[in-house]
C-alpha cells in the first residue's frame, strides 16, 4: 500500500492552493458586480445630459418607453460601495492565503516529485523546485483511449474536439468516447442566452446551424462550423439512449485584432482540474487528485457531463455578462494566445487582453510574451492572477513572477 505523509506536510498546501482558486473566482465575480454598477452609474449620467438636451416631449416619450428612468443612481452607488468594500476584504484574504501556502511549502520541505507540484496561490512550490527538470505539464496525447469509457465519462456521453479552438468555416473534429447507435449534435454559444445556467453539469447558450444526426458513429465525428461571430461554443450531444454529453471550444477570429481587446479563457486550467479518471484506477489523471501525476491530457472529456470544472463558477458569468455588455472583444483560447509570436506582436493587435478566469497554467512561451505585453506599458486585467505557472514540458518559472493584476 502506498505510503502518505501526515496532512499538515502533504494534504494541506494543496488544499490551500484549491481554496486561493476559489477565492479568486469569488473575486471575479466581485469585480463582475462591481463593473456592471460603475456601469450603471455611467449610463444614469448619460441620461442626465440627454434630459438636459432633449425637447420635453421626446423626453416624456422615452421614458413612458421605458428608455429613460429606469436607473437607480442612488441605488447603483451604494452597491458599488459595499462591493468595493467586499473586494478589499477578499483581498486581504487572498494575500494571508498566499502567505500561509508559501510558509507551508518552506516548512514541508516535500520530496523531490512533491517539489514539482505548482499552484496559482503558491508560488513557493514552483520556485523550489529541480531546475534540472519540467514541472507540470499539460501535453496532447496521441495515444487514444480504451474501447471501455472511463466510469467518471460514464455518468455522461464522453465527447471532446479535437482542438479547443477553430476558425470560422472550418470543420471541427468531434471524439466519442462511448459507444452509441446514433447522436443528435446541436452547436450553441455560449454568453448571449437570456438566463446562464445554475447547474455544474449543464452549459447554456443560444443554437447556431442545424442539428446534426449521426448514425452509427465511430470514433470521430466531422461537425462543420459557420462563419459566426468569434466566442465560446459548445456542443451538446445526446445519445440514441438518452445520454447527454456538452464539449466546449472555442472559435476564434479569422484575423486576430480585429478588435482591440482580447479575452484569454483559462482552457489549460478546465483540464488540470479536469477530475477524469482514464486509466479505470480510481484516481483522476490529475496533479489535484494524484501529487504523484506531472502530466494531463489536454484531449480529454470533461466529468459532470462534459462540463468543465468551475466554469460555472469562475467563467460562465463573465462570458454572459461580456454578450449582453455591448463591449467588442475577441475570445481566444490559451493556445491561441500560445500561437502569437511574440509580446510586440501581441501588442500591435491588442490594446488591452483580459484574463477571464484563474489562468493557472501556461506556457515558458506564453508567459514571456505576456511579461513582455506588460513590460511596454500595455493593460492586463484579472482576477488577481500570476501567470507564474509552467505549460507544455516547461520548467519553473523565475522567483520573481510578474504580476498581472
Amino acid at each position: 500500500m502506498r505510503a502518505f505523509r501526515s496532512y499538515p506536510d502533504r494534504v494541506r498546501p494543496v488544499d490551500l492552493a484549491i481554496y486561493a482558486d476559489m477565492l479568486a473566482g469569488e473575486h471575479c465575480a466581485l469585480a463582475a458586480r462591481a463593473e456592471q454598477a460603475r456601469s450603471r452609474i455611467r449610463e444614469a449620467a448619460i441620461e442626465r445630459d440627454a434630459r438636459a438636451h432633449l425637447p420635453a416631449k421626446a423626453v416624456a416619450e422615452l421614458e413612458s418607453g421605458g428608455i429613460l428612468g429606469g436607473i437607480d443612481e442612488r441605488s447603483a452607488r451604494k452597491e458599488l460601495q459595499r462591493l468595493t468594500k467586499a473586494l478589499e476584504a477578499l483581498e486581504q484574504l487572498q494575500a494571508w492565503v498566499e502567505a500561509v501556502c508559501r510558509r507551508s511549502a518552506r516548512t514541508a520541505m516535500p520530496s523531490r516529485p512533491e517539489r514539482e507540484l505548482a499552484c496559482g496561490a503558491c508560488r513557493a512550490w514552483c520556485h523550489s523546485a529541480s531546475s534540472r527538470g519540467a514541472a507540470l505539464a499539460l501535453a496532447v496525447s496521441a495515444a487514444r483511449p480504451t474501447a471501455r469509457a472511463p466510469a467518471s465519462v460514464e455518468r455522461g456521453l464522453g465527447v471532446v474536439f479535437v482542438n479547443g479552438s477553430y476558425r470560422p468555416g472550418e470543420v471541427a473534429h468531434l471524439e466519442l468516447w462511448t459507444h452509441a447507435r446514433s447522436v443528435r449534435i446541436q452547436l450553441f454559444r455560449a454568453g448571449p442566452e437570456r438566463r446562464r445556467s445554475r447547474s455544474k453539469d449543464k452549459m447554456a447558450g443560444v443554437p447556431r446551424g442545424d442539428p446534426l444526426v449521426v448514425r452509427h458513429p465511430g470514433r470521430s465525428i466531422a461537425v462543420p462550423l459557420g462563419r459566426w461571430v468569434p466566442g465560446l461554443y459548445f456542443a451538446r450531444v445526446v445519445s440514441s439512449g438518452g445520454s447527454v454529453g456538452y464539449a466546449p471550444f472555442v472559435l476564434r477570429p479569422a484575423r486576430l485584432g480585429a478588435y482591440r481587446v482580447a479575452v484569454i479563457l483559462p482552457t489549460n486550467t478546465w483540464q488540470a482540474y479536469n477530475l477524469l479518471d482514464v486509466d479505470g484506477d480510481g484516481v483522476g489523471d490529475t496533479w489535484y487528485a494524484d501529487p504523484s501525476i506531472h502530466v494531463v491530457d489536454l484531449r480529454r472529456p470533461y466529468v459532470d457531463h462534459g462540463v468543465p470544472r468551475w466554469y460555472r463558477s469562475y467563467n460562465s458569468g463573465f462570458v454572459h455578462w461580456l454578450a449582453h455588455s455591448g463591449y467588442g472583444a475577441e475570445i481566444l483560447s490559451d493556445d491561441d494566445l500560445d500561437a502569437i509570436r511574440s509580446g510586440t506582436r501581441l501588442a500591435h493587435r491588442y490594446d488591452l487582453v483580459v484574463f477571464a478566469g484563474h489562468e493557472d497554467y501556461v506556457t515558458p512561451h506564453v508567459y514571456n510574451i505576456v511579461r513582455r505585453y506588460r513590460d511596454r506599458g500595455e493593460t492586463l486585467p484579472s482576477c488577481r492572477q500570476q501567470l507564474a505557472l509552467p505549460g507544455r514540458q516547461a520548467r519553473p518559472p523565475p522567483d520573481r513572477a510578474p504580476e498581472v493584476a
